[in-house]
This record gives structure tokens, sequence and C-alpha cells, in this order.
């Protein structure tokens, strides 16, 4: 059975502390480990997709519901 994810809440931050916060868990992950992070953000999904493209790490799901986003993501290697 998979572990399950870890949730980072950023409900109320605006950019940049949401993708600071996922930065911040992240670091403390090893390889292959997930997190789920929620926000009301409206930029937050295409913030999150370049923040990924640009540290290498894995976005492998987002979903918008009633303004609130679920993010998944897995801890990439190495951070770029």
């Amino acid at each position: 059975m998979e572990e399950q994810a870890r949730r980072v809440n950023c409900l109320g931050m605006k950019c940049p502390h949401p993708l600071l916060a996922i930065h911040q868990f992240l670091r403390d992950l090893k390889q292959g480990e997930r997190i789920e992070a929620i926000s009301d953000d409206p930029a937050f999904e295409a913030n999150l997709r370049a923040w990924c493209e640009t540290t290498g790490q894995i976005l492998l799901s987002v979903e918008a519901r009633d303004g609130v986003f679920a993010a998944l993501l897995e801890r990439a290697q190495v951070f770029r």
C-alpha cells in the first residue's frame, strides 16, 4: 500500500508564499516522497508548474474545485 502524501496548507497565501512553503517542506523529504499542496491563490497552478520545471521537482497532478487547487508533487533527487 502506498504511503499517503503529507499535506502543505497554503490557503490564504499569495505568491510567492505558497511556493516558498512547498520548497521548504520538500527539502526535508527524501527522493520519491510526496506532498499534497492546497492553495486558493488564482496564480497557484501556473506558478507551481513553472517552479517545478525550474527546480526539477515532479508535479503529478493539479485539480481545481471551487477556487481551491490541490496539487500532488513528488520530491526529485536534486533541486536545480
